[in-house]
């Protein structure tokens, strides 16, 4: 359990609650302390806030903690830019990995990085690939995207910053079926906006085009974004079938979402633009 920049009563609340993800309820915890009510709801809520710690059921409520990853590959919010080479390479990966959906997160999230957000003119923003954290617990069946962008703007009539928290659930040519769509409707419980990615190669579009009438349907009756590429890492490819329809989410499971999912470096720039 990582303990960098937590405050001691935030390590001795922690310490309390199981490492193996068991719940713990509140009162237990209240009457463990010895704390004063006021003193263990700021604490408990910090650690909520920082993604150690999830809520839970029972009577008078209870806390897990966010089970650590047994093996995670890091990602770096903004990311590093791609070189064509480095892109001809993923070209090459992803044809030959077609069935591998692993091998599209790289190349999805770099053109996401240096080519979809001047497109959809996002300059502020954080991208993590968040489908590589291990076993790590992060809220449930569907309850984490493949890929999550988070974004601050600001419009020229309308006042306050706005944030969006996207989405991408990434699919390879060999898993085309309705389910993408699914997955995709359960993250805006938590997000602003979702969409799905698939990757259907010039050779098999014919046979992929009954899978993906079916696909197209769902997502334009949930307002769920669709996304079909050629090629994963060549923006020119990417076929925008269906527009992602924005929602207006509650901002206690936005920000709950944010403090488990993302990076540490990704939360850090967040918060800056809340401030």
């Amino acid at each position: 359990m990582i303990t960098e920049n937590l405050t001691d009563q935030e390590k001795e609340l922690i310490e309390k609650v199981a490492e193996d993800g068991t719940s713990v309820g509140n009162v237990t915890l209240i009457r463990e302390l010895k704390w004063p009510e006021s003193q263990f709801w700021d604490v408990r809520n910090k650690l909520l806030e920082k993604g150690l710690l999830r809520t839970g059921r029972g009577r008078g409520g209870s806390v897990r903690r966010i089970v650590a990853a047994t093996s995670q590959s890091g990602s770096q919010a903004g990311g590093s830019v791609i070189l064509p080479s480095e892109i001809v390479r993923l070209n090459e990966e992803a044809k030959i990995a077609q069935s591998s959906e692993s091998a599209l997160y790289n190349p999805v999230a770099g053109v996401l990085r240096e080519k979809w957000t001047k497109d959809y003119r996002v300059d502020d923003f954080v991208l993590d690939i968040t489908a590589k954290q291990g076993r790590r617990d992060t809220g449930g069946t569907w309850s984490r995207p493949d890929i999550v962008m988070v974004s601050v703007g600001t419009l020229p009539f309308v006042p306050g910053k706005h944030l969006d928290v996207i989405t991408f659930e990434i699919k390879p040519s060999t898993q085309l079926d309705v389910t993408s769509v699914y997955e995709a409707l359960a993250h805006l419980r938590a997000a602003t906006r979702a969409f799905v990615f698939l990757h259907v190669t010039a050779d098999m579009r014919n046979d992929a085009e009954s899978a993906l009438e079916n696909i197209f349907e769902e997502c334009n009756r949930h307002g769920i974004g669709l996304i079909v590429a050629e090629i994963p890492a060549d923006y020119s490819t990417w076929d925008l079938r269906v527009e992602a329809i924005r929602r207006e989410t509650d901002p206690v499971r936005l920000n709950d979402f944010i403090a488990q999912q993302l990076s540490f470096d990704s939360k850090q720039k967040i918060q800056k633009w809340c401030r």
